[in-house]
């Protein structure tokens, strides 16, 4: 959960030495604003596959109709 982002962790340390550790919850519009990123990022990567995609294909399509031609 703290790899997710969900939690945070604080060190807290003694003054004799030593420390501990606080768990938190992250603020919930954090969250969703990291996810809403996450999900753009996401988004715009697969448009570009997509174009990558139709891009390389689209040019052995044609190749292959001018050599049916």
């Amino acid at each position: 959960m703290l790899q997710a982002g969900f939690i945070q962790k604080e060190q807290i340390n003694y003054d004799q030495g030593g420390y501990y550790h606080v768990y938190y919850p992250t603020d919930p519009s954090q969250i969703a604003d990291d996810m809403q990123r996450k999900l753009n990022d996401w988004y715009a990567k697969m448009g570009q596959l997509i174009q990558e995609f139709e891009d390389k294909y689209e040019s052995v399509d044609e190749s292959a109709v001018a050599a049916e031609s």
